[in-house]
């Protein structure tokens, strides 16, 4: 399964002001979180309580 990752609009302008490093960085991160979900795990990936998304997926908490 694909999953798809949403940054949020307020943080687009802060990632330009990233060194491209980070930015690279990040985007691989991004990539993987893609790929794997949740299951990803730490330290990438921590639990989101409360979540409409995960209740919708139908992941249990």
């Amino acid at each position: 399964m694909q999953w798809e990752v949403d940054l949020h609009n307020d943080f687009v302008p802060e990632d330009r002001a990233l060194h491209k490093d980070v930015q690279d960085e990040l985007l691989a991160h991004v990539a993987l979180l893609e790929q794997f979900g949740p299951q990803l795990g730490r330290p990438r990936v921590d639990t989101l309580n409360g979540s409409r998304h995960l209740e919708h997926e139908g992941i249990e908490i």
